[in-house]
């Protein structure tokens, strides 16, 4: 691993942490099984099971990416990996240290995803990308496979999960 890929995924590691003190779907249900159950196992589990769907669906958000012109396959349906209930109307402020490092030393990456912004703003749609675009980018940045990538997200909300369980 590069110092700079060092750097990305450290970021991204920072920013999943915080995403876990948010009400989001994995850390709410990780809550409810640790409660319902007493048992960290089981919560973790849990929380695991919400991964891929609507939440962190990081191998279509990979997949996307890796389209040669992701903005040529748009359409105003949902798109995986932009849009959050948590910030409208501009990149999420737990986000941007990993925004301005794949801008600053992944630019190949960082204009891929925001040329898929600006055409859903010229599209009428102010949304921007979510934490599953930039882990999916970190993914592809550091080759890792479609079929692994819940990994990054798992080993990056895993000190939040266990510090909510504490």
């Amino acid at each position: 691993m590069t110092e700079d890929e060092g750097r990305l995924l450290e970021a991204v590691n920072l920013a999943h942490d915080a995403s876990t003190r948010r009400a989001n779907i994995s850390a709410e249900v990780f809550k409810a099984a640790a409660i319902g159950s007493g048992s960290y196992t089981h919560a973790l589990v849990a929380a695991i099971s919400t991964i891929g769907g609507l939440h962190a669906p990081l191998e279509q958000t990979m997949q996307f990416l890796s389209l040669d012109n992701p903005v040529a396959a748009i359409d105003i349906s949902k798109i995986p990996g932009w849009g959050s209930s948590f910030e409208r109307g501009h990149k999420d402020p737990i986000w941007l240290e990993v925004d301005y490092i794949l801008k600053d030393r992944f630019p190949q990456m960082y204009d891929k995803i925001d040329s898929v912004t600006n055409e859903f703003q010229r599209l009428g749609k102010n949304i921007y990308p979510n934490p599953s675009a930039y882990t999916a980018a970190t993914c592809l940045i550091l080759g890792v496979p479609e079929k692994i990538a819940t990994y990054i997200f798992i080993a990056a909300r895993l000190q939040g999960w266990t510090k909510l369980m504490l």
